[in-house]
């Protein structure tokens, strides 16, 4: 593994340095952030033929400054329930890690940042912090690298739909237009008027609309119902569990 591998990969800053014990380490810096604007980065350690990943206990650091009570039982529990679902674990220092195989570092990486902006929604909602549409896309965006790592995925593309009218999209899967949404009849309805203007358009336009699930399943499912009328539909939770075993975190 080296910086020129993640490169290719990831729009990551990286910065090749030594941990305390001497060992190649390298500092992954993403273009996501917590609530205040800090900086959310990535450490990752290779050992032979496998890959250390931690955040050096930065979360916690970055939760316990904003005044949140991280290491309260109640708020420890919350903290697990965001990052297991990623694969990764808490140590009782108070670092978020995860292994797995350096063959794999893409979708380890991936994952784990995921699981980090899990985290960092649970700040936001904890502090009462308005959501960002870009935080929930941010979250699906490495997943669906996880998932599909043979596929082009691009950010935000614009296509025409049949009225002539331009539409702005999540992302572009392979040849797959991919919007992301919470489970509400608002953003529901503007999904469907947009599908159904750049479905009609002339053209194999395809599209998959990704519900947020997790809070609100049953709501998430009839909205999930209206969606699949013009596109293909998934549920969020769906899509975090379309992981190759052979490659999952443990």
């Amino acid at each position: 593994m080296n910086c020129q591998l993640i490169a290719n990969k990831f729009a990551f800053d990286c910065t090749p340095l030594l941990t305390v014990r001497g060992e190649q380490a390298f500092e992954l810096g993403t273009p996501f952030a917590f609530a205040d604007g800090a900086a959310i980065n990535v450490y990752a350690i290779p050992h032979g033929d496998t890959l250390e990943l931690t955040d050096n206990g930065d979360t916690m650091l970055h939760l316990t400054g904003m005044g949140m009570a991280a290491w309260h039982k109640n708020k420890l529990a919350s903290l697990q329930r965001c990052i297991e679902p990623h694969g990764l674990t808490f140590t009782e220092q108070g670092e978020i890690k995860a292994h797995g195989k350096a063959d794999h570092a893409a979708l380890l990486i991936a994952q784990f940042i995921s699981g980090i902006l899990a985290v960092a929604q649970m700040e936001r909602t904890t502090l009462g912090v308005p959501d960002k549409a870009d935080n929930l896309a941010d979250e699906v965006e490495m997943l669906l690298r996880s998932w599909k790592p043979q596929l082009t995925l691009v950010r935000a593309p614009h296509v025409k739909g049949i009225s002539g009218h331009e539409y702005g999209f999540d992302f572009m899967l392979g040849d797959e237009l991919v919007d992301v949404l919470g489970p509400h009849h608002n953003a529901t309805g503007g999904v469907m008027r947009k599908l159904g203007d750049v479905l009609s358009a002339p053209g194999e336009h395809k599209a998959l609309v990704i519900v947020d699930d997790r809070a609100e399943p049953e709501r998430a499912e009839t909205e999930l119902q209206i969606i699949a009328m013009l596109a293909r539909a998934m549920p969020l939770s769906k899509l975090m569990s379309k992981q190759h075993p052979s490659t999952s975190l443990h």
